[in-house]
């Protein structure tokens, strides 16, 4: 397969050899599997992995790829073009989303000085790399065993992606993504203990990450560390005024110490930011109904109040 990317690439300008071994990934059959549903399996029974892609360099033959599967594709070919290619993260803040945090991962191929971006998995070519960031072999590993942690977790083999999440822990424990997906995987297992610990390693890396500090809150209080909790949603709600998440574990706890009032006006403020959040709603309700309001509870629950 080397000489196969030597032949397409050719002679000519970094750009024109980069641009020649692109499309050759693109046209050689590659299937692209990256897309936003992560509840979609993204590799059938018996295709490549994205390290099988990297250490059968030799081997011929058509590969099923992801993101993690054509950067490691490309930084494997590319010395034999000539090229210096180096591995990329799309930028994003844990607190942006819920759930597990799946890291897109893109290559740069060095022109002079200016890195420009290759997003195979996106069909892009040749950007500036705005967005993205440089990151260290152990790191690109490192997500490829996150994002397959992810991927275990969503068809519900939990097991396996532990032991995802940890090979990714192990290869770069500098990575604050790798301790919180760990962490809310064992939180969502019942395993407080064990999860608060993993959350407190992502918050002393990511110490501004609302959701970090929000699954660290709920692990707290399962562990009735309730001032270590309130103090995490706190924080987390002086960093993010609006998430909803953080209100409604708000409104928990408050219910929890036996505060309806409070709880009530979390859940309340949980509803006006997000209007469908059906927990607060179902909570809120019963709190009405408990309260001698019946009517009240019956119309929150339907959407109406």
């Amino acid at each position: 397969m080397l000489d196969y990317a030597r032949g397409v690439a050719g002679e000519g300008s970094v750009v024109e050899r980069a641009r020649r071994l692109y499309k050759a990934l693109l046209d050689y059959g590659l299937n692209i599997g990256y897309c936003e549903d992560l509840s979609l399996a993204r590799r059938p029974d018996g295709s490549k992995t994205a390290a099988q892609v990297f250490y059968e360099q030799d081997v011929q033959g058509k590969r099923f790829a992801i993101c993690l599967e054509y950067t490691l594709l490309f930084l494997a070919l590319a010395p034999a073009c000539g090229l210096e290619a180096v591995a990329m993260r799309k930028l994003e803040s844990i607190g942006e989303g819920r759930g597990f945090v799946f890291g897109h991962i893109a290559l740069a191929v060095r022109d002079g000085d200016p890195l420009r971006l290759i997003d195979l998995a996106a069909r892009r070519f040749w950007r500036d790399p705005v967005g993205f960031e440089e990151i260290s072999q152990d790191r690109l590993v490192g997500y490829y065993h996150n994002n397959s942690g992810i991927i275990f977790s969503l068809q519900g083999r939990g097991q396996e992606a532990e032991a995802a999440f940890s090979r990714a822990v192990a290869c770069d424990p500098a990575t604050a993504t790798f301790w919180y997906n760990r962490g809310s995987l064992l939180l969502r297992g019942g395993q407080a203990q064990s999860a608060s610990q993993d959350l407190r390693q992502a918050a002393g890396l990511d110490p501004a990450s609302v959701q970090v500090l929000t699954n660290l809150a709920v692990a707290e209080s399962a562990l009735g560390q309730v001032g270590e909790a309130r103090r995490c949603l706190y924080l987390a709600r002086t960093l993010a005024p609006d998430d909803a998440r953080v209100a409604f574990n708000l409104g928990v706890l408050a219910y929890e110490e036996k505060d309806r009032t409070a709880a009530e006006e979390h859940w309340r403020q949980t509803l006006a930011i997000d209007p469908v959040h059906h927990q607060a709603r179902r909570w809120l309700a019963d709190l009405l109904r408990c309260s001698g309001r019946q009517e009240e509870g019956l119309r929150i629950l339907g959407g109406l109040g």
